[in-house]
């Protein structure tokens, strides 16, 4: 449980850090605006009302961080991947962080993998081999085509920035982790 606290901790404080600098983009964004032609500032407009989208994920981030409500949420929560929350805890940038989330989706890729092999395998012991195999294929390849819609999905709504980008990557991951057990031999499949 308190590697769990630990890597809330640490990432709400680096969510608080990514708002903190938004704020101060966006308001040199205003300023800069105001002193440029009709063209450029429909452009800087654009930029800045994507940037307010982001901020607006980054802001209610921090405000769950604040008020306890992520710890709260996540408390029951393991962690994503082994050295997952030492990892985060290291992490001093977006990048970083996104590093992590990588490393954890790689970690589950890897079991999904051989979970996935070990499925198909045991289709010979069932009545019709071919119908099974098939099944499963057919099963895995939708899974991979609705993680990479949403995760799209997830960057598209949050507004296209390294945030978004960071959590459409937790996302893959933990939908990575979801799947790879599904598929454990032992899960009664």
């Amino acid at each position: 449980m308190r590697t769990v606290d630990t890597h809330l901790a640490a990432f709400c404080r680096n969510v608080q850090a990514l708002t903190r600098r938004s704020l101060t983009r966006r308001a040199v964004a205003r300023e800069t605006a105001a002193h440029q032609p009709v063209a450029r500032r429909t452009v800087a407009r654009r930029t800045v009302a994507r940037r307010t989208a982001t901020l607006g994920a980054a802001i209610l981030w921090s405000v769950w961080c604040l008020a306890g409500v992520w710890p709260a949420l996540a408390a029951e929560e393991e962690e994503l991947a082994p050295g997952y929350s030492a990892c985060l805890e290291k992490a001093v940038s977006t990048l970083d962080m996104q590093q992590c989330t990588s490393d954890a989706y790689d970690y589950w890729d890897k079991i999904l993998n051989e979970n996935y092999a070990q499925a198909l395998q045991q289709c010979t012991q069932a009545e019709d081999e071919k119908a099974c195999r098939d099944k499963i294929r057919t099963a895995q390849r939708l899974w991979v085509q609705y993680k990479e819609a949403m995760t799209d999905v997830i960057v598209e709504l949050e507004g296209g920035g390294s945030l978004s980008r960071l959590l459409a990557s937790d996302f893959a991951a933990t939908e990575t982790k979801k799947q790879a057990r599904l598929l454990e031999p032992s899960s009664g499949y």
